[in-house]
């Protein structure tokens, strides 16, 4: 490629000549590689538009009244909470309902209609003839079971009374000297 050189008084004029095929072969190469490169681009563009509706779709699926804000974030915040939630140990509601069901049992005018349990809270939907059966049924826990028994709500009709009775061992142990 050299071999076209030649040294003239004034240094400044190169032969060019022998080197158009290499900046040709050079410019096809280049195009080849940045056209290569614009549909890796586009490729990675649309497998990223899948992966965010495929993320949007689990993120609708898992929580339904969520709002889509930034899915990838969500759902990264999402997972930590839960593991977190996960990591908490829950009481049982196992011993609070073997201290209550066997004064239930000895109170036959009471039928039970719900349980529930939240945060350490046992909540009973009861059904009573009246509202003396009730407050009986609460003195009678809170003294032989040693639970603290709130009545939360009651319906009162001309046969029976409805209430939900809130039963809790955390209360009792904080405060357990009311008057």
């Amino acid at each position: 490629l050299l071999a076209g050189y030649i040294r003239k008084r004034k240094a400044s004029r190169i032969n060019l000549k022998p080197w158009k095929p290499v900046f040709a072969l050079g410019g096809l190469l280049a195009a080849i590689w940045l056209g290569i490169l614009a549909w890796q681009n586009v490729s990675l563009g649309k497998q990223l538009e899948q992966l965010d509706n495929a993320i949007i779709k689990v993120y609708k699926n898992t929580f339904p009244n969520g709002r889509i804000v930034d899915p990838p974030q969500q759902m990264a915040s999402k997972l930590k909470q839960l593991e977190t939630n996960q990591s908490k140990t829950s009481e049982s509601p196992l011993p609070l309902i073997a201290k209550v069901a066997p004064l239930l049992t000895s109170h036959k005018e009471l039928a039970l209609h719900e349980v529930r349990y939240q945060d350490t809270q046992l909540r009973l939907i009861v059904r009573a003839p009246d509202l003396s059966s009730l407050e009986n049924f609460k003195r009678e826990v809170a003294q032989k079971a040693k639970l603290n028994v709130d009545i939360k709500s009651s319906t009162t009709t001309a046969d029976k009374v409805e209430a939900t009775l809130v039963i809790s061992a955390s209360q009792v142990n904080r405060g357990s000297h009311r008057s």
